[in-house]
């Protein structure tokens, strides 16, 4: 027997490989099956880094609130030193814990910070780390996220009046205070005008004026005769017909 002559069986074998070598039917499960971890990480990734776009629009705002609430806290008073301390601290902090809580969308790591400029702007950073929901998987487990922000004062010309008392009175000191009325005015006056002219722009024109008085607010030829009316028309009553009614019991 010639054993190179193909036999039946080594016929049905070239047969069926040669079929399936053609056959294009379960293709698609195989194409599937090798895309689908590039699929996963594309929607994975958008999944992720759109949450992340939530939460870090979400911490901007509270950093923003968090400065601007600080900047109103502080006002016009100098600040002792270079950091931000003591009330003006405990009101940036506060506003921003409640525009972002602890633990909002799923966050960890937050933190806070301020510091005091040259210019007396408030400045603050703040940073959380995000978790992943999705790409984890692909070995990403944290999205680490920051944002800046800064609030100052600031405003184009300005006209400051100053409505000042200089009576008898103000030669008293205040129980717990160490000056008197008039020298804290004074020192108040000055600390504003300090803080005014270091926070303003280099083109900014601003005046003052001062109106004094010691009875009655004398504004003088501050305003014009024409600024005041007159005469005027107030809602009131009109007497009418008397009438009277006498009884007699």
């Amino acid at each position: 027997m010639d054993k190179s002559a193909p036999t039946a069986g080594n016929r049905q074998s070239g047969a069926l490989l040669q079929k399936l070598a053609s056959d294009q039917s379960g293709n698609t499960l195989a194409l599937l099956a090798a895309a689908l971890f590039p699929i996963l990480a594309m929607v994975g990734g958008g999944v992720d880094i759109g949450r992340a776009y939530v939460a870090e629009s979400r911490l901007q705002q509270a950093c923003d609130a968090g400065v601007l609430a600080a900047r109103k806290r502080l006002g016009s008073d100098l600040p002792p030193s270079n950091q931000v301390v003591g009330q003006v601290a405990v009101t940036g902090k506060e506003f921003f814990d409640l525009n972002f809580p602890n633990g909002r969308y799923d966050a960890e790591d937050r933190t806070f910070n301020l510091a005091l400029e040259a210019d007396y702007a408030i400045s603050g950073s703040a940073s959380i780390n995000m978790p992943t929901a999705v790409m984890g998987v692909f070995g990403y487990d944290m999205i680490p996220i920051s944002v800046t922000c800064q609030s100052r004062m600031n405003f184009t010309n300005l006209d400051i009046m100053m409505v000042l008392d200089t009576t008898g009175s103000m030669r008293l000191t205040n129980a717990g205070d160490s000056a008197s009325r008039m020298e804290t005015m004074s020192a108040v006056i000055k600390n504003f005008h300090s803080n005014i002219e270091i926070a303003k722009a280099p083109d900014t024109r601003i005046r003052y004026g001062f109106v004094p008085y010691a009875t009655n607010v004398n504004v003088g030829h501050l305003l014009a005769d024409d600024w005041v009316a007159d005469e005027w028309t107030y809602q009131s009553r009109e007497l009418g017909e008397a009438t009277s009614t006498v009884g007699y019991g």
